[in-house]
């Protein structure tokens, strides 16, 4: 029977930390609490995102001005349930994130 005690890959390291009550969550920039465990948050999508290499001004439009150009670029964009999830959990209010 392998257990964490005979398997050394199951002996290493986790690759999260746990939250310490002195630390507020919302205050680590770049990690996620699932679970009460912060774990660093996976942003390799961003490297597939179809916006990379456009503007960001694209993104951000004046307002009464259309973001039709921005929605296009987002809806045929793989990543964009990505985008959207990553802007809601990081409380992002300003622009265009995955269509929306």
């Amino acid at each position: 029977m392998t257990t964490h005690e005979t398997d050394p890959e199951l002996r290493r390291q986790p690759d999260f930390v746990s939250a310490s009550a002195s630390e507020p969550l919302d205050d680590v920039s770049g990690d996620v609490a699932i679970n009460g465990v912060l774990k660093k948050e996976d942003t390799s999508w961003q490297d597939r995102a179809n916006c990379l290499n456009v503007g960001p001004e694209l993104f951000s439009p004046e307002r009464g001005s259309s973001a039709k150009a921005a929605k296009g670029v987002c809806n045929a964009c793989e990543v964009r349930m990505d985008c959207l999830e990553y802007a809601l959990r990081n409380g992002e209010k300003n622009g265009i994130w995955g269509v929306v």
